[in-house]
């Protein structure tokens, strides 16, 4: 997912296990903000469930690449990391379609 549909991406690829693989672009979203969420991901209680990181643990040990994270990235990678799997990637910068495939493939 890229720009406003990354979260939603997450998301979805945390609730869905066919997912085999998923791309992320946090469009530098600041995961702190609680009026940035309400303002573009209004979901009632979204965040007193689970965050970015609950999100991607529920997609661990499965692929996950993630774009333009600020703060979030690390504690993800941690989250990788401590489960031994070796399958969480980050790209900073401009999304190109050919990037999104390359690390889809």
């Amino acid at each position: 997912g890229v720009a406003e549909a990354g979260l939603w991406t997450l998301f979805a690829s945390a609730l869905d296990p066919a997912v085999a693989k998923t791309w992320v672009d946090f469009n530098h979203f600041d995961m702190e903000n609680d009026a940035a969420w309400v303002e573009q991901y209004y979901v009632p209680s979204i965040r007193s469930i689970g965050d970015v990181t609950t999100a991607a643990a529920l997609i661990a040990p499965r692929p996950l690449c993630v774009a333009n994270a600020d703060r979030a990235v690390e504690s993800i990678r941690k989250m990788y990391q401590a489960g031994g799997v070796d399958a969480f990637r980050t790209v900073e910068g401009p999304i190109e379609p050919d990037a999104i495939a390359a690390n889809l493939l």
